[in-house]
């Protein structure tokens, strides 16, 4: 195994180990977030979305994408192995999907 498997193996284990958002906290998180970006003037906003423990920014994001600007995630190629950033102009199942 190499350092970097063993490496995301605690990740991975630690992660599991953190306490799980209630929706009190991911309200406040977006909040938080909205507070803070709201008088930013950038155009376009990297995401992520959010598996297991990490917090879900979802809200957010669709108020971003609301106030028309643009929104870009990252899928994973199978074919290359690597991440690209993809514009998603919703946050529905046409655009998003699992895995």
């Amino acid at each position: 195994m190499s350092d970097k498997d063993v490496l995301r193996q605690i990740m991975r284990s630690r992660l599991r180990e953190l306490p799980l958002l209630n929706e009190a906290d991911v309200r406040g998180l977006n909040l938080g977030l909205s507070s803070l970006l709201k008088n930013v003037q950038a155009n376009v906003l990297c995401g992520y979305m959010a598996m297991g423990h990490e917090p879900d920014i979802a809200g957010f994001m669709q108020s971003w994408l609301d106030s028309g600007r643009d929104l870009l995630l990252p899928r994973f190629m199978t074919g290359t192995g690597q991440y690209e950033m993809v514009c998603v102009p919703a946050l529905n199942e046409e655009f998003i999907k699992p895995g």
